[in-house]
């Protein structure tokens, strides 16, 4: 079983023909999972894994609504109530062509605390995937408890906030991340040299080998997503691998959820195997397949993935 720990948000997604500069437009609207953890849950079980997803919503409306849409999805969701607090919740406009604005209140996921059921996921888990939207300290503990009990721990570094990173990248076997967020790693773990001058657009002008050296700040694996140029795996044994779509050499673009649709494919995948090589690649297709405009109801099912790699 695949344990999401995280962040959770209830999405009023709305559809539009294109976004306007100001005002109002025509579209339609609906209830959706939201928030990193939430989206990442439903990707991985549209992938075809057994997800269990372990987060904080607020007693109120929002929170009746998540449970139903978590079932429906066929997601075990163990929900920490925190009465003092809302639901996580966000807006998300989504235009015909992918373009996206959205926004997001963390509420009760700022509050999540490690409790009994979290530790009777974890006897029942054989990986843990979280990010950096919720409780860094619960996240962490979980993720220590994880390391302790053999359980192969993955964190999504998104959003690149260093207070969070600081924490979490180094209880991690296996991170996920954004050129910005590498930055950020960079800046906390690399040498003098990676100090200076380092941005997105480094990131992007960097030859294949020096990427890797700056990955190897890290003790675990990396995966840096590179847009257009793919994914690049940085192992922490072995030769480093620019991987991009297998039908196209355009890759990984920016539309809604492409992100949570490449991690919640390459946890997944390693939760059927292991094997960390074949998951980039499936995620990879998973994220390049992922139709125009995007959003929650795009995320592929694994057949669809498997047939595009075949």
């Amino acid at each position: 079983m695949l344990l999401v720990a995280g962040s959770l948000a209830l999405d009023r997604a709305y559809r539009c023909a294109s976004l306007p500069l100001s005002g109002s437009v025509q579209g339609s609207a609906s209830l959706q999972i939201g928030a990193l953890g939430g989206i990442e849950a439903l990707a991985a079980r549209r992938s075809g894994a057994e997800v269990a997803l372990y987060a904080a919503v607020g007693d109120d409306a929002d929170a009746v609504s998540l449970r139903r849409l978590l079932s429906q999805n066929g997601i075990e969701a163990v929900l920490q109530t925190v009465p003092d607090a809302p639901s996580g919740n966000s807006a998300s406009i989504i235009a015909d062509d992918g373009a996206f604005v959205s926004s997001q209140a963390s509420a009760a996921n700022a509050l999540l605390e490690v409790g009994q059921e979290a530790m009777q996921l974890l006897e029942r888990c054989s990986l843990l995937l979280c990010q950096c939207e919720a409780a860094s300290p619960a996240s962490a503990q979980l993720m220590a408890r994880a390391g302790a009990r053999g359980i192969r721990r993955v964190l999504h570094a998104s959003p690149a906030r260093t207070d969070a990173l600081s924490v979490l990248a180094p209880l991690a076997d296996l991170i996920i991340c954004s050129p910005d967020a590498l930055c950020a790693i960079a800046r906390m773990n690399g040498g003098p040299e990676w100090q200076e001058g380092m941005d997105e657009g480094h990131i992007h002008a960097l030859p294949d080998a020096r990427l890797h050296q700056l990955c190897r700040c890290v003790t675990g694996d990396l995966v840096v997503l590179l847009g257009a140029r793919g994914a690049f795996l940085s192992p922490r044994e072995g030769p480093f691998r620019l991987l991009g779509d297998v039908r196209a050499p355009a890759t990984l673009h920016g539309l809604r959820c492409a992100d949570e649709a490449f991690v919640g494919a390459l946890c997944a995948a390693l939760d059927t195997d292991g094997e960390l090589n074949a998951a980039v690649r499936i995620a990879v297709t998973a994220s390049a397949l992922l139709p125009r405009p995007g959003g929650q109801e795009a995320l592929l099912r694994k057949a669809d993935i498997q047939a595009a790699i075949l």
